[in-house]
């Protein structure tokens, strides 16, 4: 990560300026209720995410729930449920957390791509010099 080491100011720049508009963006999705006429009621709210056993888990990793299989998704729900109940808040700060986590790894891959590609051609290149037979 030597382009990181190089480059350390204007990263962190781009970083917080990358948080700090996706908060402006999306800040209002915290006053929201839950969608009624929408997949809240039965993708978030439904009988996994009332219950944290290990029969439900089972269930949640195993099986479909309206066509839907998204394991890692029920047990954020059935986690957040346990912690903060009905709040939906709570369920919009993580959606939140997790478009800005998103964010930030696709501006990481498209600022170290170039780089990558730069050092694939000559590793393809060197690698079979140094096989041995």
């Amino acid at each position: 990560m030597t382009v990181l080491k190089t480059y350390k100011s204007p990263w962190i720049i781009c970083f917080i300026s990358l948080v700090i508009c996706c908060i402006l963006v999306y800040y209002p999705i915290l006053g929201n209720d839950f969608l009624t006429a929408w997949d809240d009621q039965w993708m978030v709210m439904n009988k996994y995410s009332y219950c944290w056993n290990a029969d439900n888990f089972w269930n949640i990793v195993t099986e479909f729930y309206y066509g839907q299989y998204s394991p890692l998704n029920q047990i954020m729900y059935t986690i957040l449920y346990k912690i903060f109940k009905e709040t939906p808040a709570a369920f919009h700060a993580t959606s939140l957390f997790l478009h800005i986590s998103n964010s930030l790894m696709v501006f990481l891959l498209i600022t170290l791509l170039p780089t990558l590609f730069l050092q694939v051609p000559g590793t393809i290149l060197y690698a079979p010099l140094t096989l041995e037979l």
